[in-house]
């Protein structure tokens, strides 16, 4: 279960830059967190929240499941193709 809550940290830790949707923190550390909370200001959040609807926009469940079908259907295309030869 460790392997996977870092995995998902980096991820979301990528998403979070890339679209400036927050602040990534060394979670681990309580005293990092503390730290960078102490730093937001208002205009920050403000900034983090449109930018978090912009993030939502493209990483949202409906976008990912027609992107996880489409996987899922190639991959049983290529077996079939594989299978006919």
């Amino acid at each position: 279960m460790p392997d996977r809550c870092v995995y998902a940290y980096i991820i979301m830790a990528r998403i979070v830059r890339v679209y400036e949707c927050g602040m990534v923190a060394d979670f681990f550390k309580p005293r990092s967190l503390a730290e960078a909370l102490n730093l937001l200001s208002i205009d920050n959040i403000d900034r983090f929240k449109k930018n978090s609807d912009r993030a939502a926009r493209v990483h949202h469940a409906e976008s990912n499941a027609v992107r996880l079908r489409a996987i899922v259907r190639g991959v049983i295309q290529e077996k079939k193709s594989d299978a006919e030869t």
